[in-house]
């Protein structure tokens, strides 16, 4: 018989001494045996479903840690390859010994450490040597870029439970030069042109979206080739999140333009495919067969190779020397390695008192006795301008300049630089002191800097800069370049102020059928039609009437930030700034659009303030915009072009630790 004392407590109330009891009391013994086995089953049952539970979440514990130093793991892998610039130069046993020397996630307070059976729980490994070509994986498939393999990998272990975890990620790192895509947006993309706008080139965007046009379909935004953004991709507006309107298309793998609006009316936010649908990522992916790819398809940032903490303007900005003792918390080595300044073969500098100041990339000081030897055209001979007529059009008549058939001024005394009278700009309701360099004189009478310097000493890169007046500070230095129609090199121009480019620029003529490859890089950039005149520059803008111009270049410049529900910033469709009358005209760009920084120093609005009046502020919107990508960029680059670099997962995967290598 059963001793009371090992009952279950729910039967221990039956008497088993009563022999009143009969078959009775032996059937309710029976079935009270039967009911106890139940509900000690039961109790098992919620005891070992605790502990799957627990098991479980510890589980998911290790693997967010694990995570989390996986993440450590890449963050580190990037900010060595923004030094280390998937140089070929350097030795796979140099790298992996720089690799090891990375030290492990910092250790979390609780149970998980990252320590494996042997004691080691992180390693990042090089899988191979740096390579040259047509990405075949990844997010941008098809471009021509550099790339190596890496291996991130990091174990979690509970010095408690015991629970192991390990997680491997293989990942490829990217360079590109950011003329690889015909438009890249460091931050916010905003497209909503008035017009038909078609966007060849690829597009990449590091932050968010914001695509539309006017209600109606009265004209389309197209995408003829990927687009990629870290952030989201919206059919609306930035500043005014109501409105959603226009018909934007991305074409398909089999390059079939194909709606972002899937139905009904243009005007309700519901009926366009974005990152606002639900499971949008799979949708896109049906729809577009990769074609659009955003941060839910773990597109990354591209970047360039500058100090985490530095703005990307730090590129265009003047250099910073190394400290001769102690340190200098405005130096960092990896940014000043990457700014136009220090790459450039020739630095123009007008200082103060309007003196020319000319050094090259050895910092030598240029003179006439030095590099131009006899040549009179030296860097200190400054233009004088050849009039014709003058402009009586208000108070305070100012003489016209005469120019050329194709644009480029005529010159009574031939000289390379010029410091010349003011101008205003009418979007930054601003004087201007420009600094004007013409380029036809200067690649002409100095072909040092496109024969002499090899590549790596600034070959064909200019690096121009203007300090304030002292005798007339309120006026804004700038540089304005001029008579670069035809373009003998190859070139880059690069300057922490404001750009103006004043007429036709890098145009094919004669027996040259192709542009050459060219870029400026500029706080922001200016176009003015071949028949600007700086007398006209304070005038109604009907007076300032532009002619179709052409421009062939890669530009990088600045923009304004767009205000959530306030001022719109002009988007991408007026990254081009003007400041003349272009109604019924066309501007011709042929190249790429680059936008890394906001301006530091011009931040006027687009469409003007309520201080100008209408017509000052029309400008703003040429006729025809006739623009394109160069595919010349697939391939080639303008002289010391910026490389952007990211990291690409190509498998995320969980091992044991016996595979692991740990």
């Amino acid at each position: 018989m059963t001793h009371p004392s090992a009952i279950p407590p729910a039967c221990r109330s039956l008497s088993l001494a009563s022999p009143r009891a009969g078959g009775a009391t032996i059937t309710m013994l029976i079935l009270a045996l039967i009911a106890c086995t139940v509900v000690g089953s039961l109790l098992n049952l919620s005891a070992n479903d605790i502990r799957l539970t627990r098991m479980a979440l510890d589980q998911q514990k290790a693997l967010v840690v694990a995570e989390a130093g996986l993440d450590y793991g890449v963050m580190r892998l990037r900010d060595l390859i923004k030094v280390y610039r998937l140089n070929p130069a350097v030795a796979l046993s140099d790298l992996q010994d720089s690799l090891s020397l990375i030290p492990a996630p910092p250790t979390l307070p609780g149970p998980y450490v990252y320590a494996s059976p042997t004691g080691t729980a992180f390693m990042i490994t090089v899988d191979g040597p740096v390579m040259n070509g047509t990405l075949t994986n990844g997010n941008h498939v098809g471009q021509n870029a550099t790339y190596q393999p890496f291996t991130v990998t990091c174990g979690v272990s509970n010095t408690v439970t015991g629970t192991k975890v390990v997680l491997r990620q293989r990942l490829q790192a990217i360079s590109l030069y950011v003329v690889r895509f015909g438009v890249f947006y460091q931050n916010t993309l905003e497209i909503q042109p008035g017009s038909t706008m078609d966007m060849r080139g690829a597009v990449h965007c590091n932050g968010t979206m914001y695509l539309g046009g006017p209600a109606g379909g009265s004209a389309t935004l197209t995408f003829y080739d990927k687009v990629t953004c870290a952030g989201n991709v919206f059919c609306r507006r930035l500043d005014n999140a109501q409105s959603t309107a226009g018909t934007p298309r991305i074409c398909n793998a089999a390059t079939n333009p194909v709606n972002m609006l899937t139905s009904g009316s243009d005007t309700v936010q519901a009926n366009y495919l974005d990152s606002a649908t639900t499971n949008f990522a799979a949708l896109a992916l049906l729809r577009w067969q990769g074609q659009i790819l955003t941060g839910a398809h773990g597109v990354a940032q591209l970047t360039p190779p500058i100090d985490p903490l530095a703005t990307p303007h730090a590129i265009i900005e003047r250099s910073i020397p190394p400290p001769a003792t102690g340190t200098n918390p405005l130096y960092n080595a990896t940014t000043e390695a990457a700014k136009f300044s220090n790459l450039a073969a020739l630095r123009i500098r007008i200082n103060s008192n309007n003196t020319v100041s000319v050094t090259d990339f050895f910092s030598n000081t240029i003179t006439r006795s030095s590099i131009l030897g006899t040549n009179s055209l030296a860097f200190t001979n400054l233009v004088t301008l050849k009039t014709n007529g003058t402009y009586a059009g208000y108070s305070g008549c100012t003489n016209l300049y005469q120019r050329e058939a194709d644009g480029d001024y005529a010159m009574s005394k031939t000289g390379m630089i010029g410091v010349g009278a003011a101008f205003y700009d009418a979007r930054e309701m601003t004087n201007m002191a420009p600094v004007d360099i013409y380029l036809d004189q200067l690649l002409l009478n100095f072909p040092d800097l496109y024969q002499t310097y090899t590549t790596d000493q600034g070959q064909s890169t200019i690096y121009i800069t203007r300090d304030k007046s002292t005798t007339d500070p309120d006026k804004q230095p700038c540089v304005r370049l001029r008579n670069g129609a035809n373009l003998l090199t190859a070139l880059t121009i690069a300057s922490d102020l404001p750009v103006y480019i004043d007429g036709n620029f890098n145009v094919p003529s004669g027996t040259n059928t192709t542009a050459q490859p060219a870029c400026v890089a500029a706080d922001v950039i200016t176009m003015l039609s071949s028949v600007w005149q700086d007398a006209k520059s304070t005038t109604d803008s009907s007076i300032r009437d532009a002619v179709n111009t052409t421009y062939n270049l890669v530009i990088m410049s600045g923009n304004n930030n767009t205000v959530a529900g306030g001022q719109y910033n002009g988007g991408l469709e007026n990254e081009l700034r003007f400041l003349e009358d272009w109604s019924s005209k066309t501007v011709t760009f042929r190249g790429s659009i680059i936008n890394l920084w906001n301006g530091q120093i011009a931040k006027g609005n687009w469409g003007g303030s309520n201080s100008r009046t209408p017509a000052e502020f029309i400008y703003g919107v040429p006729g025809t915009r006739d623009w394109g990508y160069d595919p010349i960029y697939k391939y080639a680059n303008p002289p010391c072009m910026t490389k952007v670099f990211g990291m690409e997962e190509v498998l995320w995967e969980r091992v044991d630790w016996k595979s692991s290598g740990l």
